[in-house]
């Protein structure tokens, strides 16, 4: 069961959640020996692209495969609510209901959990409708003041105090009777959440005695993706309503991100982390993945691994291959993110449909430019790539391929001979024949280069196996144009910290 749950785990996040499920059921039973709440709101915290939606996805099966109940919230989807209580309380029900269909007390005792819960949820709404209509019109009660009675003075310039002690003693008045009716409706709400919290221990406590387990999970999706008020709301939401007995909250986010969503509220100079660590009894941080990892995921996710899109030696894929080249250029995780999202912009605007994309050649030439170096003439890139490669020899990194049944490859014998060769201006295929274009070094990798771009003069240029341009120029020539085109389209993409695609 669990190689199925966690079938295509390439990050290994299979060894977190069983160590995070250990740690809260055990940590959430030495809370209850100690005398406190039994519940707790764990963050885990990753960056963009590193599987916080897949474990947390994952996870969610792992524990039903358990017997627990849990909620799944995508708080993203959801920030259209009017309140976060109702999206949390709608993700519990959808959990909750195919338990308990079959014993009509349970059904009964949840209906009235419920109606707690939505009677709190209109109660925080009404609540911060007169906070912020309030707000308004406080800041501009003066202005209004002025345009119903002047500067309170009469026609002859005499000031008028009866008028202005009647209005006083009305305002006294009616701020003593709205004071009373704020405490009253105060006591009222936090009575209705103390009868939630209570209907909900109760409902989770009767559960846990037949064929499910305590506590409830809360999973939380992509939080740091919703509008900074709406974040800030549902946090504040788990913190003071949810704080029950067998209740865990687990919220995956990109702190970072969550961070600025506070200071856009409190203002860029507020300290937001230790704001958040309020609502967080701890945070979870994902081991960083290897870049090779890193490249093997984002591959797969977006498959970026067609044998029918790109051309490489038999036995060599192209996730492998790319995972060499961004790690034998030493590359980061972001790095390695646009590089990606670069060709794949290609890959979607490609125009030859019977030719393949040369990724030996694409994929260096995106790190280059990825690496704000030119790549404007193919003099300028043989520089820039020779400033990379003494750069990456001096460090002993190695890029070779050895599959099982294929020729050894090397990687990197491969990237040179590209640049050297066929960046150039490819012209009639009759060079090519006269060996023109090969290395002085006869071997596979180099082989197989050539025959590359002889099989592409031979398929745009020729007519029953004869050239019909002596000029014919390949199409990686035009690699560097393509590149930047797609830079273009990326930019906007991507946050002011250049991190976190949105598509």
């Amino acid at each position: 069961m669990s190689d199925e749950i966690w079938h295509e785990d390439r990050l290994n996040r299979e060894a977190d959640a069983k160590f995070l499920i250990r740690f809260l059921i055990n940590r959430i039973e030495e809370r209850a020996r100690s005398g406190r709440t039994r519940s707790y709101v764990l963050n885990v915290n990753a960056s963009w692209g590193t599987g916080k939606t897949f474990f947390l996805e994952r996870l969610q099966r792992q524990l039903e495969s358990e017997q627990y109940p849990v909620a799944y919230v995508n708080a993203w989807a959801d920030d259209h609510a009017a309140d976060p209580l109702l999206s949390v309380m709608s993700a519990i029900d959808e959990a909750i209901q195919p338990l308990i269909v079959h014993d009509e007390e349970q059904v009964e005792r949840w209906r009235k959990v419920k109606a707690t819960a939505s009677i709190v949820a209109v109660s925080i709404a009404k609540g911060a409708i007169k906070h912020w209509a309030r707000k308004a019109i406080g800041e501009g009660a003066d202005a209004i003041g002025e345009a119903v009675f002047g500067n309170d003075q009469s026609s002859d310039g005499r000031s008028q105090p009866v008028m202005a002690d009647s209005i006083n003693a009305e305002l006294n008045s009616a701020i003593d009777d709205y004071s009373n009716k704020l405490l009253s409706g105060f006591r009222r709400n936090r009575e209705m959440i103390d009868r939630f919290r209570s209907g909900l221990k109760e409902f989770i406590e009767k559960v846990d005695t037949g064929s499910l387990h305590a506590p409830l999970f809360v999973l939380i999706d992509e939080l740091d993706r919703c509008r900074p008020l709406y974040a800030i709301e549902l946090l504040e939401r788990i913190k003071h309503i949810f704080e029950t007995d067998n209740v865990v909250f687990i919220i995956a986010t990109d702190t970072d991100q969550l961070g600025h969503s506070v200071k856009a509220i409190y203002g860029s100079d507020f300290d937001a982390e230790r704001y958040l660590m309020r609502f967080f009894d701890r945070s979870y941080e994902f081991e960083e993945p290897s870049v090779e990892e890193y490249v093997i995921e984002l591959c797969a996710r977006y498959r970026i691994n067609e044998e029918d899109s790109y051309s490489l030696p038999r036995g060599v894929d192209v996730a492998t291959y790319l995972a060499g080249c961004f790690h034998f250029l030493g590359l980061t995780l972001r790095d390695v993110d646009q590089c990606l999202d670069i060709i794949r912009i290609i890959e979607t605007t490609w125009i030859w449909p019977d030719l393949k994309i040369q990724i030996c050649l694409l994929a260096p030439l995106v790190a280059i430019y990825q690496q704000k170096r030119s790549i404007k003439g193919v003099e300028i890139i043989k520089i820039e790539l020779k400033k990379i490669l003494e750069t990456r020899s001096s460090t002993g990194n190695t890029w070779l391929f050895n599959k099982e049944g294929a020729a050894p490859f090397d990687g990197s014998a491969a990237f040179q001979g590209l640049l050297v060769g066929s960046v150039k201006t490819l012209s009639a295929s009759s060079e090519l024949e006269n060996n023109s274009f090969r290395s002085p070094s006869n071997n596979l990798t180099t082989s197989w280069v050539t025959r590359q771009f002889q099989d592409e003069l031979i398929s745009l240029h020729s007519v029953d196996g004869k050239l019909i341009r002596e000029d014919a120029f390949s199409i990686t020539r035009q690699y560097p144009d393509f590149i930047r085109s797609a830079g273009r389209l990326v930019g906007p993409a991507f946050d002011k910290d250049g991190a976190k695609p949105r598509n």
